[in-house]
């Protein structure tokens, strides 16, 4: 049997500051094929301050983690409330 395993809040896990806990970060959900005449989308994740746009099909995991990072320098990063 396979059970799933649980993670850490970010908060506990890495006490740094990171994009993905700031009420900038904006993800949008692929959407595989939204209807039969047009394709679907690949997923989406930005900076809405605009420092930074994650590309699925340009970026790699080490940039991936260099976005997210840009929140230990960024003076615009508010932390979310709501983790």
């Amino acid at each position: 049997m396979n059970k799933k395993p649980t993670f850490p809040r970010l908060q506990e896990a890495e006490p740094s500051r990171l994009c993905w806990s700031c009420t900038e970060i904006r993800f949008f959900p692929a959407d595989p094929a939204y209807s039969a005449d047009t394709p679907g989308s690949a997923f989406e994740l930005e900076c809405a301050k605009g420092y930074w746009t994650f590309d699925a099909y340009r970026d790699d995991l080490s940039t991936f983690r260099q976005y997210l990072q840009a929140a230990e320098w960024c003076a615009d990063f508010r932390r979310r409330r709501d983790d």
